[in-house]
Order: C-alpha cells, then sequence, then structure tokens
C-alpha cells in the first residue's frame, strides 16, 4: 500500500476532491517517478472505491493510458445504472415511510453523494443503509420482501430465542433481491451504532438534528454534516 504522503496517495486524494488541477500537477509530478504502476494504482483506487471520482477527475488526464481511462469508465457508467435503481428503491421505501408515518433515517449511500457532489452515481454505490425505529422494523422487512428482497435471517431456520441474541449483539440484517442481481443490498438497521457504541446519535433525543436532501421532490432524512462526518469516521475505522 502506499504511505499517505506519497504521490499515488495524493493523487488519490485529489481524485476524491474532484481536484483537477492537484491531480493534473501530481500525475506530471509521477511521469518522472520509475515505480508508478497503473494496474497497482488502479487497485488502490477499487479498493478505496474511488473509481468513479477518479474517473471524472482525470478523464482529461493525458499521463494515462487508454486502457486505465477506459477500465475507470466502464466502472463509472456501470455504478450510474446502479445509482438509478437506489435511487428507485430508495424512492419507494421512503413513500413507504411517509404513508405510515416511520420515523426512518438514510444512511451514506447516493444520498451522502447528492448531498456533497450533487451527483447520485459520483460515488461508488454499493447498498443501501436505512435505520427504522425498533417497534416498525417487522413491518418494514415486510415491505421489502414485498419488493422482491429476501433478508439473510430468512435463510435460516433461527428460533425465537436466537433472534434476540442477534438483535442484541449486531445492528442490521442484509436484504438481497431475489431475481435482480444488480439491485442494490438493503442494510436494514434497528440500531444506527454497533454493539460497542461508538457512534453516540441517540435516535430519540437528537432527531431535530438531522437534515433533509431532496431529490426529485422526494425528501429523505439523513445526517447533518457535523454528525455525517463523524459517522463515517467511526464507520471506516
Amino acid at each position: 500500500s502506499y504511505k499517505i504522503h506519497s504521490l499515488e496517495f495524493q493523487l488519490a486524494l485529489s481524485c476524491s476532491a474532484l481536484d483537477v488541477e492537484r491531480a493534473l500537477d501530481l500525475s506530471t509530478q509521477l511521469k518522472n517517478h520509475p515505480g508508478f504502476s497503473e494496474t497497482d494504482f488502479l487497485i488502490f483506487l477499487r479498493r478505496h472505491h474511488i473509481c468513479e471520482l477518479a474517473f471524472n477527475t482525470l478523464k482529461e488526464n493525458s499521463f494515462f493510458s487508454n486502457s486505465f481511462h477506459l477500465q475507470l469508465e466502464l466502472q463509472s457508467k456501470a455504478n450510474q445504472l446502479k445509482a438509478i435503481k437506489g435511487q428507485s428503491i430508495q424512492v419507494k421505501l421512503q413513500a413507504y415511510f411517509d404513508e405510515h408515518h416511520i420515523y426512518a433515517i438514510f444512511l451514506k449511500g447516493i444520498l451522502l453523494s447528492k448531498q456533497y457532489y450533487d451527483d447520485i452515481g459520483l460515488r461508488n454505490v454499493v447498498d443501501i443503509d436505512v435505520w427504522v425505529d425498533e417497534n416498525n422494523y417487522d413491518k418494514v422487512k415486510d415491505f421489502i420482501r414485498l419488493l422482491g428482497y429476501v433478508g439473510v435471517f430468512d435463510k435460516y431456520n433461527f428460533n425465537s430465542k436466537q433472534l434476540n441474541f442477534l438483535k442484541q449483539t449486531t445492528h442490521d440484517e442484509m436484504f438481497f433481491h431475489e431475481s435482480d442481481r444488480s439491485a442494490p443490498v438493503i442494510e436494514l438497521h434497528w440500531k444506527i451504532r454497533n454493539a460497542l457504541g461508538n457512534f453516540k446519535f441517540d435516535t430519540s433525543l437528537d432527531r431535530d438534528f438531522l437534515t433533509k436532501v431532496d431529490i426529485q421532490g422526494t425528501l429523505f432524512s439523513v445526517f447533518n454534516h457535523v454528525d455525517q462526518f463523524i459517522f463515517l469516521s467511526v464507520h471506516g475505522a
């Protein structure tokens, strides 16, 4: 892996910031850096889920080969399609929350991309993370099943004591679409933080600190800038 002050690491950071000028300056310096490998750098971008940002930052950068640009472009376009599909599912979820007056918070994902980049497809789309209050968890779980998803817990014959243990020691359940393998995974949270309590946002007391993200007329509740930063730091750690 690259050291934090290496040209490669700094170039990756400039891609994350969409800083085209900084990226151009760093790639110019890399021309005199004999140890640079496009293959290793691409692996690094993929590992940190920033290929889409790198594509938008480096697409006019002549330092990189056509093959490198093409691989980033293909991944970026595939991610845009996944983001659109994810948006469609989140709109359905939010409509259900609004209709049934369910308190929910969306975590990370395409809303984060919309909030900070004004483009739902600029960040790598992996899954849909959403927290709902525990009283409505089973009701939301049933709705997710109606969307064609099946839960990980559904695949096993857990008894009530085992399910209760899982709820005490974990904080979410993953749902996979039964037929559409390109549909994003849904992670339904009954707790925002993990069992160690590393994130101190209290859903019962801190609701007024949330903010809204608008996507084509649908409003989604998300963390404000400070809580978002803390949550992402804890999640990354």
